[in-house]
């Protein structure tokens, strides 16, 4: 049983003779770099767009987070509350992610500056590092798919100042 993506990703790319060029050599140790960058240094952000911007998306998150609550488990009445009450616990994770109201200006500039590169990038080449799929690829889509270009907030930004990283998350 394979269950870490990056254990999964890594055994399919050696079973591909197409994607081994991708895990090999050089493009190897950046896709690790760039998988294990997405999933440190990206999750604050990710996490800030989520809960800071919450009020402007509460209707979609609402929904995305009830659809993870199974059917019975909670009377359709007291659904809207039980999923509510699971965002808040998510909501509170910011601080111990390092987000606080002195570092969001950075975090959103960050944010900005990534979506310039990938955008650049995006506009020459198809994926992260060239023309095949990648483990960078991967790790790089957990953030900016699943939350950055997913959310409503994030989503627009990630829509209107970057639609080549817009495109490739979809």
């Amino acid at each position: 049983l394979w269950e870490d993506s990056t254990v999964i990703i890594d055994r399919l790319e050696h079973r591909s003779p197409r994607l081994q060029a991708a895990s090999t050599g050089l493009r190897g140790v950046i896709a690790h770099l760039l998988d294990a960058f997405a999933c440190t240094a990206l999750l604050p952000m990710a996490m800030h767009y989520r809960w800071s911007y919450r009020d402007q998306q509460e209707q979609f998150l609402l929904a995305e987070f009830g659809r993870a609550i199974p059917a019975g488990a909670v009377p359709p009445a007291h659904k809207a509350a039980a999923t509510a009450r699971v965002m808040d616990k998510f909501a509170g994770f910011l601080a111990g992610l390092g987000v606080t109201a002195d570092v969001i200006p950075v975090i959103e500039q960050d944010y900005l500056d990534l979506l310039a590169a990938l955008e650049d990038h995006f506009q020459h080449e198809p994926y992260v590092l060239g023309r095949a799929p990648s483990l960078a690829d991967f790790g790089l889509m957990a953030p900016l798919y699943a939350h950055l270009a997913r959310d409503p907030v994030p989503g627009f930004l990630m829509k209107t100042k970057a639609p080549a990283v817009a495109r490739w998350t979809e």
